[in-house]
């Protein structure tokens, strides 16, 4: 007999659903920045008393079937200090004006400290934010336009190569893009992913990211790994701290801007950490979504005639590196259609509260950006569609941005926005 089991249809599991999301709406929340406000005065267990319990919640995201109708399905636990929000009419986005503190308990924890991405003290983080800026500017992404250009050659011809071979796996393509990219961008020199097989796109860097997606979950729910982990060495800060000493002896050997060079005055751990904590942020994401922007609309016989029709024949200035037909001389820049981004999250309001349950207003909210993004309410009944005309018109696209959850707003925006923008935009161009 087969281990493997047909999905039951959703009426038959409908009671044991709600069971399920009634039993996680009442778990007690846990908090969530040191200074969460409490309306009904009680004391959210500590990080240490979550670790303790951490299936019963985690595993409701894929137990739960958030297709249900029922409207215990709209609003469910799926963390000790976490909501997820299955009606996109019912969020808020977070502006960020006033982000809540992170957990330090639970940053301490990565070896990254004093880094964007780990910092909690505020000042300091603006500080570094200052210190990065300039790199991630949209200036400096018009400068990085030919390396960029450079990277997507030798990728063309890779799979040029290999297309006579069989199928590619386009997504890994990109993904080696990316991280090529970026590694150049941050540690001198790229790690030539793209070429590391000679026969597929397969790479051990991707390897051990895919590998890496469940330790916050890991370190978040069982402290003796947080103890561990800190003390544990790891091969990319190693070989970023191989890159420093490398550029410090020949600065002057790079083409391209180097997250180095902005980075001057703060200790050669932190850089390292700067570095790899970047890297990790910037080079997965990017590539998911220009690899989903590519082939969805690959896929799509009426997707592929459109983006004919409006791309044309571009060819290609071996002076510039730019495509005529795509860059106007009135600057009006490729209108895509910004839903094709995957699935994310979203940093909410806490606007809910019920008799039975107080929700604390630092506790984290989230919105399903797959569910949004394809919500016919939204975005009409052709909402799966590849449509980039939609954007087209003042007042509509302000109204469809609002339910556009792709990077995050305000103080704590993404710092990587405009080369991710960059990236995105060449490799379709």
């Amino acid at each position: 007999m087969s281990d493997h089991q047909e999905p039951s249809p959703p009426s038959t599991n409908a009671a044991a659903d709600a069971r399920m999301i009634e039993f996680a709406w009442h778990a007690p929340p846990s908090e969530n920045g040191s200074h969460a406000q409490r309306r009904n005065g009680s004391q959210p267990p500590s990080l240490e008393q979550a670790s303790q319990r951490p299936s019963r919640s985690l595993r409701i995201l894929t137990t739960m079937r958030l297709s249900s109708t029922s409207s215990k399905s709209k609003i469910v636990r799926v963390a000790p200090n976490e909501l997820h929000i299955a009606d996109p009419h019912s969020y808020k986005v977070y502006p960020q004006d006033a982000p809540p503190p992170k957990l330090e308990r639970f940053y301490t924890a990565f070896p990254s400290l004093n880094t964007v991405f780990s910092e909690t003290d505020l000042s300091k983080h603006r500080e570094r934010r200052k210190l990065m800026n300039p790199l991630f500017s949209k200036a400096m992404a018009l400068k990085l336009e030919p390396l960029i250009w450079e990277r997507m050659s030798l990728l063309f011809k890779k799979i040029d190569g290999l297309s006579v071979r069989g199928p590619i796996n386009f997504m890994d393509a990109t993904r080696c893009m990316t991280a090529d990219i970026m590694t150049q961008l941050l540690f001198w020199k790229p790690l030539e992913l793209t070429h590391e097989s000679e026969d597929s796109f397969y790479a051990s860097f991707l390897a051990l990211l895919d590998s890496s997606i469940d330790v916050p979950q890991w370190l978040y729910f069982q402290g003796w790994l947080r103890a561990i982990y800190t003390y544990t060495p790891f091969l990319i800060p190693l070989l970023a701290e191989s890159c420093l000493q490398e550029y410090k002896e020949n600065p002057a050997s790079s083409r391209y801007p180097v997250l180095f060079d902005h980075l001057q005055s703060i200790p050669a751990d932190q850089q390292i950490s700067e570095g790899v904590s970047t890297l990790i942020a910037g080079s997965d994401t990017t590539a998911i979504t220009t690899g989903f922007a590519i082939v969805s609309p690959a896929t799509r016989r009426d997707g592929v005639s459109a983006c004919v029709r409006e791309g044309g024949s571009p060819t290609r200035d071996a002076r510039t590196g730019r495509h005529p037909r795509v860059f106007p001389e009135n600057g009006q820049p490729l209108i895509i259609d910004g839903k094709l981004i995957p699935p994310g999250a979203s940093i909410i309001h806490p606007i809910f509260s019920t008799e039975q349950e107080l929700t604390f207003s630092q506790t984290i909210i989230g919105a399903s950006a797959y569910s949004v993004h394809m919500d016919e309410s939204i975005w009409g009944p052709n909402a799966e569609s590849f449509i980039p005309e939609r954007w087209l018109g003042g007042d509509k696209m302000k109204e469809l941005d609002k339910h556009l959850l792709t990077f995050s707003k305000g103080a704590r925006a993404c710092i990587g926005i405009n080369l991710a923008h960059a990236e995105v935009f060449y490799m379709l161009a």
